[in-house]
This record gives structure tokens, C-alpha cells and sequence, in this order.
């Protein structure tokens, strides 16, 4: 029973740092794509890494340092 438990805790506590983490991703996003003035479909298959790549190559041509915040 007390194998259970455990299990039970693990999975709980592994769920919810998962969750934080893509709500986390989820406002990284948001403020990326307000400061970049990007816009991006709401169906848009484009991944977090792809928008930050092209941040990235924006950012070199602006001369720009790299921030996120």
C-alpha cells in the first residue's frame, strides 16, 4: 500500500511540473511574440524554438543584445 502511495505522489508532483512548465513557455511565448510585434496564426504549427531562432536571427541582423524578457 505504502508502494502505492509513493507512486501516486510521483506522478502527481511529476504532472504538475509539466504543467508550470508549458503554462511557463506558454507567457515566455506570449511576451516573445509581443515584443517581436510577430504574427503568428492561431493554428500555427510552429514550435517555441522555431520563434526564438527567428528571434535570434532578427536580433543579429538589429545588432541588437539577446533578451527574452
Amino acid at each position: 500500500m505504502g508502494n502505492l502511495v509513493t507512486f501516486m505522489y510521483i506522478v502527481i508532483i511529476t504532472t504538475s511540473l509539466l504543467v508550470i512548465w508549458v503554462i511557463i513557455t506558454e507567457i515566455r511565448l506570449y511576451k516573445l511574440r509581443n515584443k517581436l510585434k510577430l504574427f503568428i496564426p492561431q493554428g500555427s504549427n510552429k514550435s517555441f524554438t522555431d520563434i526564438l531562432w527567428e528571434y535570434v536571427k532578427k536580433a543579429k541582423k538589429m545588432g541588437k543584445r539577446f533578451t527574452i524578457w
